[in-house]
């Protein structure tokens, strides 16, 4: 993610788009994380440009670049598997890279080219950018109550977020344990008991 003369008081809002992306691609949840900010010649404290470097609980190792302070405005991705390399190119606000582009590569060779003016038929920004699209996509399955995600999948997202904010370094999935209950933790002899119990009190 590069943007240009953002002297925001709080980066963090913009950063946690790319945070959120990341995360989707890997299909996982972030598990460590490591903080990098650099801090700008002549600006304010609050002004860095940030790097992360991340591990998924798949093991998908990812790196994220969130300059605040770089020549352009451009999101870009690149993509690597055993087998294959993407690099995707975001359009957006009529940035160098509208209208996008994604670029497949095997064995030194690129096998897919796919612009975004192939995609679609309008110049429109909101339309080229793909916002049109997701916020279309969204209103549907609500409309279908067949939404697949609910609002505990952006919570980690947020969170890391929050992090940058408060210029934290190093983060650490906290596994959640499940809560014992009196039966759980009860001796196998007095299980029939509290079973019994449990169906006297019905």
């Amino acid at each position: 993610m590069y943007r240009k003369d953002r002297r925001d008081d709080d980066f963090s809002t913009t950063t946690i788009h790319a945070i959120d992306a990341v995360k989707f691609i890997a299909e996982s949840e972030y598990k460590t994380v490591d903080f990098t900010y650099q801090q700008i010649a002549g600006e304010s404290e609050n002004i860095a440009n940030i790097y992360l470097n991340g591990v998924f609980e798949n093991d998908v190792v990812a790196q994220l670049s969130l300059v605040a302070m770089g020549g352009t405005v451009a999101e870009r991705i690149s993509v690597n598997t055993n087998a294959a390399t993407y690099f995707v190119e975001l359009p957006f606000w009529s940035n160098p890279d509208s209208p996008g582009k994604l670029t497949r590569l095997v064995g030194n060779e690129t096998t897919h080219v796919i612009t975004g003016d192939s995609l679609i038929d309008s110049n429109e920004m909101f339309e080229e950018s793909g916002f049109f699209e997701e916020n279309k996509n969204f209103f549907e399955l609500v409309k279908l109550k067949n939404n697949t995600e609910d609002v505990s999948s952006g919570l980690q997202s947020v969170e890391l977020a929050d992090y940058i904010r408060k210029r934290k370094t190093k983060y650490k999935k906290i596994t959640r344990q499940k809560r014992c209950t009196v039966e759980d933790s009860a001796p196998d002899q007095l299980q029939p008991r509290l079973q019994s119990k449990k169906a006297n009190n019905r």
